[in-house]
């Protein structure tokens, strides 16, 4: 078992599949260590997909534009990478078998997205190697910090000032507000952040 750096991306946000996908991920035997959420800042993506501008003009300008369009959830896991990466499917979700995330949450093709200019909408990203997970884990952890207080605003925002929150999801809010997060509620809480953030449930 590796660890490893998994980013369910914007669009996953977005869906409101980050639930169910964390969902499938343990069902497979993924352990989550580490949870945060937020929207990453360019200089942080830049880093993270510097090597892609190796692959063509705009490929890089695409693919920065898109992670950092709208909110992340980044994860620490521990997990076996070949196993992961056969989970999470092929970079084109139209190519991607059907058992996997990418197949089962996105309808997004690479054709499509160069067509539009546009990176792809393929859901979630993950270490493809020790290497690569110790660079990527090392920069994320380093400069994607999370803002608890911030966060609460925006949720009380969305939430018309707690009104459409749970009981327990108030409970939580509170909480996060006053400074008294257990570990289970600080991951408990990220994952209420990126509930609340979806915007198109029904996809």
């Amino acid at each position: 078992m590796n660890e490893l750096l998994v980013l369910l991306k914007p669009d996953a946000v977005r869906k409101g599949v980050c639930l169910p996908i964390i969902g499938l991920l343990r069902e497979q035997g993924v352990q989550i260590n580490e949870v945060r959420a937020g929207t990453p800042s360019k200089g942080l993506v830049l880093q993270h997909y510097a090597h892609v501008a190796a692959y063509g003009p705009g490929v890089l300008e695409r693919n920065v534009a898109f992670l950092c369009s709208g909110v992340v959830l980044m994860l620490v896991v521990e997990a076996d990478i070949p196993a992961l990466r056969k989970l999470i499917g092929a970079t084109d979700p139209t190519k991607a078998a059907a058992d996997t995330l990418r197949a089962k949450f996105s309808t997004d093709s690479i054709a499509r997205a160069e067509q539009e200019n546009r990176g792809v909408h393929n859901i979630i990203h993950a270490s493809d190697s020790k290497e690569t997970a110790a660079k990527e884990l090392n920069l994320w952890r380093s400069q994607f910090q999370v803002k608890v207080t911030e966060q609460a605003i925006e949720i009380l925002q969305k939430t018309r000032d707690g009104e459409d929150l749970a009981p327990q999801d108030l409970y939580l809010l509170q909480e996060a507000i006053n400074g008294h997060l257990t570990p289970a509620g600080k991951e408990a809480f990220q994952l209420l952040y990126v509930d609340v953030c979806a915007d198109d449930k029904s996809n």
